[in-house]
């Protein structure tokens, strides 16, 4: 807070998402060893989406009681700047864990963000398998979640499984999805999806292998079917894709706006299948009846 603008109230940003400190009994080589990133929205009275990056650095010092002092690294980002470079959270990491802070006479800090290669979250969900992340997409549409055993997943591998499980949501999502690399669990840290083996107040525990857990909501049910559909036809490419490119910003106080985004996939092929094979649900017709010109170019 001392190497920061003074014009800016940072207070609210650094207390929202603190997802612990890490054991003083944790070997630096460990996979759930420091740095650990967290990734959060706060909103503004603007209406603007803002995201805190922040990063739990390794121990450098000890404090009066021979404690390790944890460094905290935080920065602010606007949400639209990162959903315009095509930002994950794996591209996110590289650049706030390679850049120091303060800035040169404190100025505000442009991060060269890269771009995601959508091809490579497609090969994480095929590498762990559709049904799983599908199941874990839903359950965070629906809550809280922390993801079960995953103690050796490298840092790196992590980020890949968060970026894969947000792949099967819109991408507006992110805006409203706070997560993190590592949590203490035993800490309240009001972070929607994690990595833990048990669970605190209103989270769901999912593991990372094993049975694909149902649907707790009308609205996760609707949407899984959607994306076993999608997945189907046109295919796990497409359907990445085609969320990705649903920017938002969106929130999880309106699920069915996940339902809505998925529906406009292959949405006239999908409408000539339901045709082929019997009545249309009146949703569809209404849709398909709403957009003439657009039905008839498909």
């Amino acid at each position: 807070l001392a190497t920061s603008r003074d014009d800016v109230d940072f207070r609210p940003f650094i207390g929202r998402y603190v997802p612990g400190s890490p054991s003083s009994s944790t070997p630096p080589e460990a996979p759930e060893a420091p740095p650990w990133l967290t990734v959060g929205p706060v909103a503004t009275q603007s209406g603007e989406v803002l995201m805190t990056v922040s990063v739990r650095e390794p121990s450098t010092d000890r404090d009066h009681a021979g404690r390790p002092v944890w460094p905290h690294k935080l920065f602010v980002i606007r949400f639209a700047d990162l959903a315009r470079a095509d930002a994950s959270y794996q591209t996110i990491s590289k650049a706030a864990i390679d850049t120091e802070i303060p800035a040169p006479q404190h100025r505000p800090m442009p991060l060269e963000i890269a771009r995601q290669p959508l091809e490579e979250l497609v090969r994480t969900i095929e590498f762990y398998g559709f049904e799983q992340f599908a199941a874990l997409s839903v359950a965070v549409l629906e809550g809280p979640v922390v993801v079960a055993e995953t103690r050796h997943l490298e840092r790196q591998q992590r980020l890949a499984v968060l970026d894969a499980v947000a792949a099967l949501l819109p991408y507006g999502f992110r805006a409203d999805l706070s997560m993190s690399s590592v949590v203490d669990n035993t800490s309240k840290h009001e972070i929607r999806l994690a990595f833990a083996e048990f669970v605190d107040d209103g989270q769901r525990l999912l593991p990372l292998s094993g049975p694909a857990p149902e649907p707790r909501t009308e609205v996760g049910t609707r949407y899984l079917k959607l994306l076993r559909e999608k997945e189907s036809v046109p295919g796990l490419g497409a359907l990445v894709e085609h969320l990705w490119d649903a920017k938002g910003p969106y929130s999880f106080e309106n699920p069915e706006t996940a339902v809505a985004v998925l529906v406009d996939l292959d949405f006239y092929g999908a409408f000539k299948r339901e045709a082929g094979q019997g009545p249309v649900p009146l949703v569809m017709l209404r849709k398909f009846l709403a957009r003439p010109a657009a039905a008839q170019r498909a």
